[in-house]
Formats: structure tokens, C-alpha cells, sequence
């Protein structure tokens, strides 16, 4: 009967343990450029490397960007006429709590018919505290560029552990 009782409960455990909440989600983001510094590069091109804080909301409570903050950073190259040619970076978001993840993003599009703007994807490259194990990625659309910072929205599919 013990034996029994041990192995039902290491059954549930291994249940609880592998079970995953898998959602999709959109939401809205608000980045504010904290610093930016310019070098123009030996052809011509200029390369712009900045940091901002960025707000996130969602269409889902449990989503981990959803009523986030996060610190990013990144570069992006610029043509000798002004224009992205790419661009990448990092963000450190984290929840009121202090919890959150670390993600990549990178530019994709832009100024294309299906990209007006400038578009990109990003992935969840870490986490922690209670968004420990989670995975994902997605695509983001700036929407609105300002003089000291953009706005935008994102579309997102994400694993919570």
C-alpha cells in the first residue's frame, strides 16, 4: 500500500510538474530614448546605439510583458541617407513585483507594404522568479515615433511553466 501511495504521488507530481500554460497575446508598448549616441562609421553609414525604457500592457493578465517595465538597449545601423538598414538589442522587463524575463529583439521590415513603419521579432531569452521557465517569442509593429521615443504593438506566443 505504501509502495502504491508512492508512486501515485510521484505520478502527480511529474503532472504538475510538466504542466504548462501555452498562450497567444497582443498588447501595446510606450518607449521612452534615455540616451542615444551616434558614430558614423568609415563607409558612410551611421551607427546609432541608444538605451530607453519601455512600458508594456496586454490582452492578458498572466502574459509576462502585461503592466511591465523594461530597460533596453540596442543598436541600429542607419544608410548615409537616414535609413534602417538593422537593427538589434535587448530588454530587461520585469513585473511590480520585481519578476520578469530578459528578451532579444531585432528589426525585420522597413518601410515595406507590409511593414510602413519599422517592424521586428523578439524572443524570451531568460526568466525568472515567478515567470521562471517561461518561453516565447513574437513580432512587434512601431505605430508612432516621437521625438523622444515610439509606441507600438506586439503579438506574442508564450509558454508559463
Amino acid at each position: 500500500m505504501t509502495r502504491f501511495i508512492a508512486c501515485l504521488t510521484g505520478a502527480v507530481l511529474l503532472v504538475a510538474s510538466t504542466n504548462a500554460l501555452a498562450a497567444d497575446s497582443t498588447g501595446r508598448y510606450f518607449e521612452h530614448t534615455t540616451s542615444e549616441t551616434a558614430t558614423t562609421l568609415p563607409d558612410g553609414r551611421t551607427s546609432l546605439i541608444y538605451s530607453a525604457k519601455q512600458h508594456s500592457i496586454s490582452d492578458k493578465a498572466d502574459d509576462p510583458f502585461n503592466e511591465a517595465s523594461s530597460d533596453c538597449f540596442g543598436r541600429i545601423i542607419l544608410s548615409k541617407d537616414g535609413g534602417v538598414l538593422s537593427g538589434s538589442g535587448m530588454c530587461f522587463t520585469k513585473d511590480a513585483s520585481g519578476d520578469g524575463l530578459n528578451h532579444a529583439w531585432k528589426v525585420e521590415a522597413v518601410g515595406t507594404s507590409e511593414c510602413p513603419g519599422m517592424c521586428g521579432s523578439f524572443r524570451i531569452v531568460d526568466a525568472f522568479g515567478k515567470f521562471k521557465g517561461t518561453t516565447g517569442s513574437g513580432t512587434w509593429t512601431r505605430t508612432h515615433e516621437f521625438s523622444d521615443g515610439t509606441a507600438g504593438t506586439y503579438k506574442s506566443t508564450y509558454t508559463r511553466k
